[in-house]
Order: structure tokens, then sequence, then C-alpha cells
């Protein structure tokens, strides 16, 4: 027998199904019973033996004959005891089997999950045995413990309070058994009659209490404290720790931490030596997750003064974590090389780099600057020399510091011990490059790369063999001998699919196995070129035999043949690609490129241009641009629906043989036989980098999905990594100085166009000059508009048309050519004719937004008169079309996203949506005169952990930057409102809004949007968040009630994460987030909860294949946004749900019992909300902050009172009724003399009084 045994969530359910669907693929399965709590059948021992037994009889015919007399001897053998169903289903028909096939088998049975067995029959046979053990344990020094203890009728009592949970019984038995069983099964017996609790918190707390019987209240409250930080580190720690590990972590001694945990062995796995004291090393585990959840459950917080609030646990774990890195650059400083060295013998080098990243990612960006940078050096330091450090590890001390950069923090440290023994050393550059890792393995030339679609590995094909690299480490993988030689290699999308051309035919493997899974067999000469579909369903390929052929993957059949007019010097490889969308196909054909459809194969277009061969081809993501690398030197982009040419970049010295484009198409790389690999902006055409470093020509380019490294392979057999995000300068724009010195006053605003050919720039004194995108020269004098102070400009696609916004209220057009500009009243729309007066309508507003359309027919205007308004003006007929609120219900759904113009969800320079305006802000004092907010320390940990998926183009340099920034904002707006309470997830929401506008806006935009648009989140409990998530359901429930009331049993938690922080800890694409703020802002609170009811409407199929007594698996799915998300078609679903069931109308009265201090009913009303201030803000947290703490003062008095009633249950009862007779005489008799002289209305006064002197005695008697 093999008993696997652990604590809960280890996956032993998980190893018992796999190894049974292993065992029955081999035929070695005899039967299998997997218990369920709460799943019928399965929740109980009653049909354990009979399953198996059909089971066996299934594999062994003998077997079921025998089952079926012993079952037709008794009908009812199944409904019995455990004993005879073993004996007469199992025992005796194995006994009898003769047959050699049963005798001789050997099959394995699978049982998982006993403990989830609810049958009290098994809890009470479990409790028998266990005091058996207890009985003959103590039996000799206890005399307590009679024969018969501990009796009959206590098993039943501690059935009831076990059923139906096995944990329980295993608790309490190991609870008595620990010391004193008597006096500790009395103490249990006691508080369940005196007390009446049940289930974990009846088995838990009794347990609790001994860790606190000690001296008086103060050291109990020390001792409750210790306890929450031990034993919370303990549960909340994904790694467990050792007593003594715990004390270094937390700085409590050990004996403290001993002290604590002695009393908890019977919930807690805790080590022991032989001598039975606490293992020092050894960590300490849990006995079942069970207790986990009832430390952290928030609903027992006022009856668990054990009670763990898990995010201040993680922010003490945080901030000793912090604590304990400030001694680690002492240690790196003086060991990091020969930690290296070490682990380079120990066979782990790939740890280094892991080991070195993990240390980085918990570094503060400001207090830890010094470490973060040793680390950042340590990184490429092990990444340049990972070969060296791996093969050959004392030359770590010699080759890899002497070829070090001359300022890198690593070389530094010992250069002193490079000048003792080598007076001259190598020219070496004085930073690090932008190659981060050098691949070496193959024997032969490059010719395929492809990164994994999680960018983890990378695959490098080569005529010798193709690898697998591990990206982050540099280490190989895996390697792929290939049968013969090879010419070329694929890898499809998804990386598991290998394509190798050899000859006439192409052989598919399996990456992960590397077994053969088709050979495409139909070309008459050699392949040249070969190309996966991007859902690779399909292979394309071309040949010397001038034909392109399109295969099935799964099949290996051939779909369609295209005979070509190729000549044999024509057919290269690499020039072969699909469109993303499988729709159409491009390749070379000599200096010309064939577009054709996919489907038909069609010929669609012939591009004409390029004056040698095509060696190159790849699709930008709109399927339409087509990027072409050629003999002559040139990348050129291409329209392919009107085969025009859009761009030609010129910068290779010579033929440009392999092209990639970036995920989001916004970068372009080329490698070239000139050795060089170049970057150039997609959309401008300007080269951004150049990087130099392989010593043949380069013939495999990719990108990795986040765009952020590229792998280049090359004929001296190596792959390179780089990185793609090193930022360079490459113009700077500055015009000769102007006589007249108001042409060159500071600049106010500024565009690109859409090519990026011209940049337009509006000064203060209200000039526009312009300039040339790639040379940086300015074009043309400057153009005077006639305004003060140009605050926005805009250059329509053509760039034909120049916009310009003032602070007077007026908007330009403005001739690029002829440098004239026409003004028109941004309010009113009509043209000024005369000379503007700046200062004749102080009631005009700037102009803060202003964007041309694609098609230059319609101009945007925004401005925040009249709480953000948007015009529409129409350039045909100088006219305004259309004029609306961003609040304006009519736009929620499009946000100003409005016909084809650009989605813009706050101006560039102030927040439009959030009504926020610098001369209305209270002014921010200096952060370091204000006191320091509480949450800070938290805000810190959090702030570390940000700027993950977004922006992608950015070094980590500039990532701490923003860091830091974020951090200060945060603390501006916390200091200088210090009553609102920090939420993790609040830095999502400020990192949008500060990547939108900048530091300097962000902190009256996000003192705005966390008092008037969020505060229910920030109040100093969870009670305005759960308003909140209490009105899901109600809108659920007007959705779909047959969806509502399938997920019922699931709470709406599961709504939190993305609720709470608008969606920003979800959403991964900046733009996403952008555009989704765009329509929240401009909506009422509650928008955010019916946009979660829409997506979880959208996955109704889904959620039904879920049986509902499922809710940990409802809760785990709904709580994780599905990919990818529909923004727009989810948006407009969320706007339509809104109209046809406003929060007034939702079923229950759900509405009712939300707080009129809600920010839910405060933002109800876009008007009223676009007028209330930072101050009105204040006031209604403070409102709210009353009604919590009268709701938990109403709520504890409660369970006083209940508590009394219990406890004076007779007596009480007795006291009220007698009191209340008593009193009722009294007053009808002193009413009765009364009345006559004082009339019944003058009585009530007195009556008045009488009743508060009434309440005031019973209030003392209570409280």
């Amino acid at each position: 027998m093999f008993w696997l045994c652990g604590v809960a969530g280890t996956g032993k359910s998980t190893i018992a199904r796999t190894v049974a669907e292993s065992l029955h693929e081999d035929g070695l399965l005899g039967a299998s019973f997997f218990f369920k709590r709460g799943r019928g059948d399965r929740s109980h021992a009653t049909l354990l033996f009979p399953t198996i037994a059909r089971q066996l009889a299934d594999l062994f015919p003998e077997v079921g004959h025998t089952v079926a007399s012993a079952l037709d001897e008794d009908s009812l053998l199944c409904d019995k005891h455990l004993q005879p169903q073993f004996e007469k289903l199992l025992l005796q028909p194995l006994q009898q089997a003769s047959h050699p096939s049963v005798r001789t088998a050997s099959v394995v049975l699978v049982i998982d999950a006993l403990d989830e067995c609810e049958d009290e029959r098994d809890i009470r046979v479990f409790y028998e045995l266990q005091f058996s053990q207890i009985k003959e344990d103590n039996l000799l020094y206890d005399d307590k413990i009679s024969a018969e203890w501990p009796g009959e009728s206590t098993i039943a009592s501690l059935v009831d309070r076990a059923k139906p949970l096995f944990i329980v019984a295993f608790t309490i038995s190991r609870y008595i058994a620990e010391a004193d069983p008597t006096g500790r099964l009395d103490k249990m017996l006691r508080l369940d009659s005196n007390e009446p609790l049940t289930g974990l918190k009846g088995t838990y707390l009794p347990i609790l209490e001994q860790v606190v019987a000690v001296g008086d209240a103060r050291q109990r409250n020390i001792r409750t404290a210790d306890f929450q930080h031990i034993v919370g580190s303990i549960i909340l720690l994904s790694n467990p720790l050792s007593t003594t590990a715990l004390s270094t972590l937390l700085g409590i001694s050990r004996p403290e931490v001993v002290k604590v945990l002695q009393p908890l062995s019977s919930v807690l796995n805790i080590p022991r030596t032989a001598d039975g004291r606490i293992h020092p090393t050894t960590p300490i585990t849990l006995f079942h997750l069970s207790f986990r959840d009832f430390l952290l459950d928030a609903s027992l917080k006022d009856e668990n003064k054990f009670w763990i609030e898990t995010r201040k646990m993680h922010g003490i774990l945080g901030t000793q974590c912090v604590r304990l890195l400030d001694s680690f650059y002492p240690f790196l400083e003086k060991h990091l090389l020969h930690w290296m060295e070490a682990l380079s013998w120990l066979g782990r080098a790939s740890d280094i780099i892991h080991g070195l990243r993990a240390l980085r990612s918990v570094i503060d960006a400001q207090s830890g600057k010094q470490l973060l940078g040793l680390l950042n050096d340590a990184i490429r330091f092990a990444l340049s020399n990972r070969y060296v450090i791996d093969y050959a590890p004392l030359q770590t001390y010699v080759s890899a510091l002497l070829f070090a950069p001359s300022q890198s923090i690593v070389r530094r440290m010992v250069a002193g011990g490079l000048r003792k023994y080598f007076k001259t050393t190598p020219c070496v550059p004085e930073r690090w490059g932008a190659e981060t890792q050098k691949l070496e393995g193959h024997r032969s030339w490059l010719n395929s790369l492809a990164f994994s679609p999680d960018g983890k590995t990378l695959m490098s094909g080569s005529e010798d063999c193709t690898l697998v690299w591990d990206v982050a480490t540099g280490e190989e993988m895996q390697k792929y001998e290939h049968e013969t030689d090879v010419s070329g290699v694929a890898f499809s999308q998804d990386g598991n699919t290998l394509a190798l051309y050899s000859g006439n035919s192409i052989v598919l493997r399996d990456t992960a196995t590397s077994e053969v899974t088709q050979r495409l067999i139909g070309h008459h000469r050699n392949v040249t070129a070969a190309a996966f579909s991007p859902d690779n369903k399909t292979v394309l390929s071309t040949s010397k035999d001038s034909t392109l052929r399109l295969w099935d993957v799964a099949t290996g059949k051939e779909m369609q043949k295209q005979e070509l007019a190729l000549s044999v010097e024509e057919s290269l490889e690499r020039s072969l690609v699909f469109s993303f969308d499988n729709k159409t196909i491009a390749y070379g054909s000599g200096g010309q490129i064939v577009i054709r459809n996919a489907a038909t194969g069609v010929e669609k277009q012939k591009l004409v241009g390029h004056t040698g061969v095509i060696t190159a081809v790849a699709f930008l993501l709109d399927g339409r641009t087509l990027v072409s690398g050629s003999g002559d030197m040139t990348v050129r982009l291409w329209d392919i629906e009107t085969g025009e040419e859009k761009q030609k970049l010129i910068k290779h010295t010579k033929g440009v043989s392999c092209v990639a484009c970036s995920s989001d198409s916004r970068t372009i790389a080329s490698g070239s036989v000139d050795l060089t690999v170049k970057l150039w902006d997609a959309r401008t055409g300007i080269q951004k980098h150049s990087f130099t470093g392989h010593s043949s020509p380069i013939y495999a380019i990719t990108f990795s999905t986040d765009g952020k490294t590229i792998a280049s392979g090359s004929g001296d057999t190596t792959v390179r990594l780089w990185d793609a995000l090193m930022s360079v300068e490459t113009q700077k724009l500055e015009g000769p100085e102007l006589s007249d010195p108001s042409l060159n006053s500071p600049i106010s605003a500024m565009c690109v166009s859409l090519d990026g050919q011209m940049i337009a720039s509006g000064s203060l004194e209200g000039t526009i000059r312009l300039w040339d995108g790639a040379t940086g020269e300015e074009t043309q004098k400057p153009i005077v508009t006639g305004t003060r102070r140009i605050t926005a400009v805009d250059l329509s696609p053509d760039r034909e048309i120049l916009a310009s916004g003032s602070m007077d209220g007026a908007f330009g057009l403005s001739d690029p050519q002829l440098g004239t500009t026409r003004l028109w009243d941004a309010d009113t729309g009509e043209e000024i004719d005369e000379v503007f007066d700046a200062m004749r309508s102080p009631e005009r507003c700037k102009v803060d937004v202003i964007k041309i359309s694609p098609d230059s027919k319609t101009i945007l205007l925004a401005t925040r008169r009249d709480y953000a308004t948007i015009r529409m003006w129409d350039v045909a007929t100088e006219k305004v079309t259309q004029r609306f609120q961003l609040s304006s219900t009519e736009y929620i759904e499009k946000g100003i996203l409005h016909e084809y113009l650009t989605a813009v969800a706050f101006s560039p320079d102030r927040p439009v949506l959030l009504g926020s305006d610098s001369t209305q802000a209270r002014p921010v004092p200096d952060v370091e005169t204000l006191e320091k907010h509480r949450d800070e320390d938290q805000v810190q940990l959090d702030v570390n952990r940000s700027f993950v998926y977004y922006p992608e183009d950015e070094s980590d340099k500039r990532k701490d930057l923003r860091k830091h920034e974020l951090s200060d904002v945060i603390t501006k707006v916390l200091r200088a409102h210090p009553m609102l309470h920090y939420f993790q997830g609040y830095h999502d929401i400020v990192q949008v809004l500060l990547l939108v506008l900048g530091a300097d806006a962000a902190v009256p935009a996000v003192a705005r949007l966390s008092l008037l648009h969020i505060r229910d989140f920030m109040l100093p409990t969870m009670t305005g968040t759960e308003t909140h998530l209490q009105l899901l359901p109600a809108i659920l429930y007007a959705v779909d009630p047959v969806l509502c009331k399938h997920l019922s049993a699931t709470q709406p938690f599961f709504a939190l994460a993305a609720t709470l922080t608008l969606y920003a800890h979800d959403i991964e694409e900046y733009g996403d987030i952008a555009r989704l703020f765009d329509f929240l802002l401009a909506s009422p609170a509650s928008i955010p909860l019916y946009l979660f009811a829409v997506i979880v409407e959208s996955r109704k199929a889904e959620l039904l294949e879920i049986e509902e007594d499922e809710p940990e698996m409802l809760h785990s799915i709904l709580s994780k946004l599905p990919k990818p998300l529909k923004l727009e078609s989810l948006i407009q679903r969320t706007s339509e749900l809104y109209k046809q069931h406003p929060p007034e109308s939702l079923p229950n009265r759900a509405w009712s019992r939300v707080s009129a201090n809600s920010v839910l009913k405060t933002t109800h009303d876009p008007v009223q909300l676009a007028k209330q201030t930072l101050a009105d803000g204040e006031v209604m947290f403070e409102r709210q902050a009353a009604e919590i703490r009268r709701a938990d003062e109403w709520k504890r008095r409660k369970l006083r009172l209940r508590l009394l009633s219990r406890k004076y249950r007779r007596p009480a009862r007795l006291a009220t009724f007698g009191g209340a007779a008593i009193a009722a005489v009294v007053i009808a008799y002193w009413l009765r003399g009364s009345a006559g002289e004082m009339g019944f209305r003058s009585t009530l006064p007195v009556l008045s009084r009488l009743r508060q002197k009434a309440w005031g005695v019973f209030r003392g008697y209570l409280f």
C-alpha cells in the first residue's frame, strides 16, 4: 500500500488523478474512487466498495459472477456497513477466483480524499481510535482516565461538532492528546454548552486561547500581537520558514517565537527534535488550509481576536524584507564573484541571473539606488559572460572583468586587482551596449529564429541543428539534431511545430517531443522557403520547381498549388510570408513582390520599386502594410491595396537580408550583409538604432512578443539578443535666434504629423514654428497667429492644415505653406475678422484639446467651460455642427470618440474628464512639510511592482524615474488628505493618470478622483467597497435571472480587483485602459459594476457548464477577465444596460440601501458632480465614516445584548416583565391624578423626560 499524505492544497488529488489516468492507459488500473464533499454519493463511503467491485467485475468476469451471487443473496448489501460490504463484494470474490488471469494479475486501486468523506460513522470510528490511543498513552499517568472514558455521549457530542469536516475531528483529537486529556476535553465540552460554537470557529478558538493564557491584559495583548505576526507569516508566505528564519525576518527573538508556537501543535505541523523541542531549522507548515481561512476570514474579525488582516500583514512582511536587504550591498560588493563561481561549480549558473533579477524586483527605487545600480550591472555582467562563467568559472575573475565596460560597477569594485596583475588592459567601451547576450552553440550559419509566444524561450535554426534557449539566462535548454542537411527552418507562431526543409520535402516536428508529425512531399525540386500561417494550421512553401504550395499541418496533404513565373535565381529564402489575418500571402519574385489571396491563390497585386532581388518580406499588424528588404540596400513599406510605395528606408551600406516587425507594428528591424541590425520607426521611417557585433552577414531576425528584445542570427554561427528599447536622442530641434524677442519665447504646445515628416511647435507668445522631422531643420519663418499663448496644435494627415488653440479662447487654421492664419471663436464658432483683442472677452476659456480628423473634414475642440464641453467644427461649412458635454449620457458609450476622431481620454495638460482645474485646485504644500501618511510603507511596496505591462518602450532607468513620480504623486495626495485610506490597487489607477497627464497635472486629478469618484474605496473599512459589490447581484438579476441564480452561491468578491482599480489592475494594454478610463471617468461610479455584469453575461455559456455548487471554481473563473477583451462592444452593451436598468430601478430595493453619501449616488448626477469641490468630498467622506462607526457600534451593541440575554435569560425576562408592569402601574396612576390638572398634551414633555431617564439607566446597565 502506498499512502500519499500532505497538507491541503499541495496537489494530492491532482497526483491521484494523473496516476489513475496513466494506469488506465497502461491497463493497470483496477478501480478508482474520488471522494468529494457535498457531491452526493461521492461525499460518503456507502458506495465505495460497490463502485470498486463493479470496476473489478468489468475487468475480471469471474469476479463479476461472485459479486452478482452475493447481491442475489442479499439485495440490501450495498446499504449495509462497510465491513460486510468489503467482505462480500471484494475479499471473498477475489479469494474465490481461480482463473490464473485473476490470481496473477497486478492491478492498482486508487482512492482519493478520504478526509472529504462526510459519513458520521467514519468520524466516530476515527474518534474511537484516537481516544483508545490517548487512553493507552496516559492510563498509567492520569488517574482521571477510566476504562469507560470519554463515554458514548461525549463522542456523540464531538461527532456532531465535527461533521462534515474531518479536519475538525483531527484537530480536536490532536489538541486533547497533547497534554492533560481530561482537562482539555472538559474545557471543550464546557465551552460547547455555555457558548455554542460550531464548525471551524468552535474548533480553533479554544485552541488559540491557550496561546494568550498568560499574565494580565497587557501581556495577553502583546502575546496576541506576536501571534498575529508569527502565525500570519506562516500562513501568508509562499514558502514555509523555520523558527530561526521567522525570528530573523520578524525581528522577534526565537524564544518568543517558540512560546507562541508551543501550544499550536494541533493546528500547525511543527517539527521537533529527538528530545521534543521545536526544531530550529525545519520549516513549519499547516495541517489544513481551513486554519488559514479561519484566521483571514474578515466576517469574523469582530468575534475572533486572532483575526489577521491580510493587507496589513503583507505590509509588515514587505517592510521586514526591505530591512534585511539593507545588508545585501556589502555582501555583494565583497562576494558577488565568489557567489557566481560557486554556483557555476554546482552546475547552477542559470540561477545567477534568476537570483539577481528576483532580488532586483523587490528593491525600492529610491532608498535602494546604490544596490539597484549594482544589481543591474551584475545582471548585464552575468549575461554577457554566461558562457565564460558556465564553462571556465575561474575566468570570471580575469577575462570577464578585463572585457567588461570601463564604467561597469562590477569591474570597478575589483579595479585594484586588475591593475595589480595587468599593466596593459584591452580597450573597451565605457558602458554596456545594446547587446545583452551572445548565444553560442551552432556550427553552421543561422537562417531562422522564433520567440515562443510567452517570450521566455527562443528557437534558432541552422543547417546543423535546432536549439532552444532560455531567453532570461541564455542557457541552452534543448537540441534537435537534423537527420539530413537542412537548407532552412521555420517555426509555427505558437512555437509548437518546427518545419525543416531539405531537398524537395518538408518535415514537421513537434518541438516538445522532437517527433516527426508530418512529411510534406510534392515539390519536384529543392524547397527554397516555407512559412506557417498565423493560425498554425497551414504551411506555405516555394520551390525551384516554380510552384507555390499550401499544406494542411494536421493531415500533411497538399491543399493548393500555384504555378509561378519564377526563375531558379529568384527563389530565395525568407521572401515568403502570411498576413496576420491568414487572408493574404506575399513573396519575392526577382525585384518584384507578388501579393496573392491565400484562399484562392489569385494574384491581387504586384509591388514594383526595388532594383535588387527581394530577400525578405513581413506584414505589419494592420494586414495592409508590407515591409520588404532587398539586395538594393533598402527597406521599403508598401500599401498592398493600392500598390503604392509608402516609405523608403535608406541607411544600410550593403544588401538587406532579413526584416521583422514588432508586435505593436511600431518598429521595424532589418539585418544586412553590412553586419548591422537597424531599427526603424514604422510610422516616420526614422532610424532609431543601429546595432553592431556580428562578424558575418545577418540572415535571421525576430522580435520578442513584448517588443523589448530582438534576436539576430548570423553566418558567424551566433545568436545575439539586443535591447530594443535603448534610448538614443535622434534630433535636437533648434532654430536660429530671431531678432524679434517674441518669436523666441518658450514652447507651450507641440505635435508631430502622422507620417513624422513635419513637427509643429506653439509658443507662449502665439507663434508657431515648423520643422522637418527627418533633418530637424526649420522649414520656414514663424507663423504669427495673433493670439496669446498657444495651448494646443495639430496637423492634418496630409500636412495641409495646421490647427491651433489658444489661451484666449480662439482657434486658428494656418496654411503651413503660406504661413497665413484665420481665427475663429472657439465658443461660438464664428470667425474673428477684426484684430483680435485677447482681453475683450474675459469669459473666454482656453482651448484644451484640438484634433483634426483623419479625413481633415472635422476639428474637435475641447474646453473645460460648461463642465468640459466638446465642439465639432466642420471645415467645409466653417460652422460648429455639434456640441456636447463629456458627462452627457448620450455620449457615455463613446467617451470622446466620435465618427473618425481619435479617442482622447484627457487633454495634454489638464484632465478634462475629471473636471480638475489648476485655478480651482487647492495648492499642495511641499510634501516634505506634511506629516507622513500611515500607509506610505505599503505605497512604496506597491510602487515597486508598477509599470509592468506598459509603457513598453522604456528603459529600466526611465521606469525607475516613473516609479519615483508615481510614489511622489500618491504621497502628495495622501498627505494633503490624510483621512484617505490607501488600498492595494490604488497605484494601478494613479499609474494610468500619471502616464496620460504627467506628474504635475496628475496630483490635482488624483485628488479629485480619490475624493469624488472612488471615495468609497478609501474609507477606514471595507464597508463602502462591499456596498458596491452587493449591487452587482441586483444588476446581474436585471440582466439575466437564470445566470444570477446560478451564481447565487458565489459571493460577488470575484469583481473586487476589477471594480476597485477601475480595471487598471487587470488590463495589460495601455491603449485599452486609456480608452476604458475615457468611458469610466465620464460616467457615474456605478458604471464599472454594470461593465462587470456585461462581462459576466458574455461568459454565460462557459459559466453554466460549471455546477452552481462549485463556488470556488466559479469564483476562480470570474475573478479573471477574459482575453481578448472586446472593449468597444462591452462599452456599448454597458451603456445600453445602464439605460435599460438604471440603478434606481434595480430589484430588491438594492439602490435604496446605498448611503446618500456614497459615490454611487453623489456621481449619479453628472452636472452636480462637476460642481463638487475637494472640500465637498472631504465632508462626504466624514459623513460616510460616521455612518460606518454608528453601524459598527450598533452591531457591537446588538452582539453584547445577545450575549447578555443568553447569560441572564430567565432573570432578564422576569426583571423586564416585572419592571415593565410596575412602571406601567405607576405611570397610569400618576397620569390619572395629573391629567385633570395638566391636560394630556402637557404630559408629553414629562413622558419624554421619563423615557430619556429610563434609557440612560438601561444603557448604563448594558454598557
